[in-house]
């Protein structure tokens, strides 16, 4: 079993992301190795387990372990100090 990092690129995360009915996403890996997804202005329905269920399969068809995913809805995506919102972020320690 390898314990290694695996880089992933990010049009695996926009092939999903982008064909959803929001007008805003972000990925945010946070310091234990989780992903929180958030997203803003939801249209209509939207199913969080079809969501991660996507998610795992693309990240374990890379070779990623496959984290714990969650899905948080919020009013707006947050922006960095340059007024931009990334599409993914890492939440280092």
């Amino acid at each position: 079993m390898t314990t290694g990092r695996v880089a992933i690129q990010p049009v695996v995360f926009n092939r999903i992301m982008d064909v959803l009915p929001v007008s805003g996403w972000q990925i945010v890996q946070e310091p234990d190795e989780s992903l929180t997804v958030l997203l803003s202005g939801v249209r209509g329905e939207l199913v969080t387990k079809t969501l991660i269920d996507k998610l795992n399969l693309s990240l374990a068809e890379q070779g990623a372990y496959v984290p714990k995913i969650a899905v948080q809805t919020v009013a707006t995506i947050p922006k960095s100090a340059s007024g931009k919102a990334p599409l993914i972020k890492a939440n280092r320690k």
